[in-house]
């Protein structure tokens, strides 16, 4: 799948999120889970026009999965699912950003508030689970 040029992303489009651990807390439902704090989908610094995540479709073409993600930072980082429509049905954007390095960078805009951040946070699913407990 090829979003360079202005292609639509469709709907159904995964998008990875990389998550810090400052931003991952015990699950509610079972604490020796991690669960994704209601900030994960907030912008951090450098992020003033939306924020980064990578589709999925593009590393998966390139035979990569979503430990690419993380491969340069610490265990304790994870990586979140969301797809475009969970995106689009909080009337977010999202829009193919590549640049030179990673042809999959995307952006999520405008950065969600603190409502729908928290909303993207409790329907996200971990496609690389942080270590737990830190």
């Amino acid at each position: 799948m090829s979003t360079a040029g202005g292609d639509e992303i469709p709907d159904e489009a995964e998008l990875w999120r990389r998550v810090p651990p400052d931003r991952v807390k015990a699950s509610d439902a079972d604490p020796t889970l991690p669960a994704p704090q209601g900030n994960c989908f907030r912008a951090r610094a450098g992020e003033d026009e939306g924020i980064s995540v990578d589709l999925a479709a593009v590393h998966e073409a390139a035979g990569e999965g979503p430990e690419v993600m993380v491969a340069a930072h610490d265990p304790e980082w994870g990586v979140l699912l969301v797809t475009a429509r969970q995106c689009r049905d909080l009337k977010l954007e999202v829009v193919s950003d590549p640049f030179d390095g990673n042809p999959a960078h995307a952006l999520i805009k405008p950065p969600p508030q603190k409502t729908p951040s928290r909303q993207l946070s409790k329907v996200a699913t971990w496609v690389v689970t942080p270590r737990w407990p830190r």
